[in-house]
Formats: C-alpha cells, sequence, structure tokens
C-alpha cells in the first residue's frame, strides 16, 4: 500500500466476510487491507457491536471504485440468492 490516507470501505459481519471482500478488491487491482479482525469473541459474533467489526480498508484514491466494485458483488450476491429461492 501506499502511504496515502487509509479509508474505511467495507464494515464486515465477520472476519471470512472481510477478507473475502479484500480478495475481491485485491483481484481488480486495488491493494486492501482487513483491520480488527481478531476482535471476535469464540463463537464469531462481534463482542463489542458493530463498532469492533472487521473493516476493510483501501487507499482514499482507491474508495470510489471500491465501493462500486463491493456494490456490484453485493447486487449480484443477491440476484443469486433470489434466483435459488
Amino acid at each position: 500500500m501506499t502511504n496515502e490516507r487509509l479509508v474505511e470501505v467495507f464494515r464486515a459481519e465477520h472476519d471470512l466476510q472481510a477478507h473475502m471482500v479484500r480478495d475481491r478488491l485485491e483481484a481488480e487491482g486495488i491493494a486492501a487491507r482487513v483491520d480488527g479482525d481478531f476482535l471476535q469473541g469464540a463463537l464469531g459474533g462481534v463482542p463489542f457491536g458493530w463498532a469492533s467489526a472487521a473493516r476493510v480498508l483501501v487507499a482514499e484514491s482507491d474508495a470510489p471504485v471500491a465501493r462500486k466494485i463491493i456494490a456490484q458483488a453485493s447486487l449480484r450476491k443477491s440476484s443469486e440468492d433470489e434466483s435459488e429461492d
């Protein structure tokens, strides 16, 4: 990653989700990092609520494209879930 300021582009429900989003962004050429992924309880829940959830961070200049990729992936996942019903 560059020395550019990092910004949050995604807050995950669990560690696996955060790492999947990071992997997706990196596959698209955007350097990303997961922050706070070791703060979850033994059963996988976030122990202190949303504030302690794992976050995906990218360089500020990459944030708009990263958010677009995340949104497109979320929409695609939603439509796949609906088609399975």
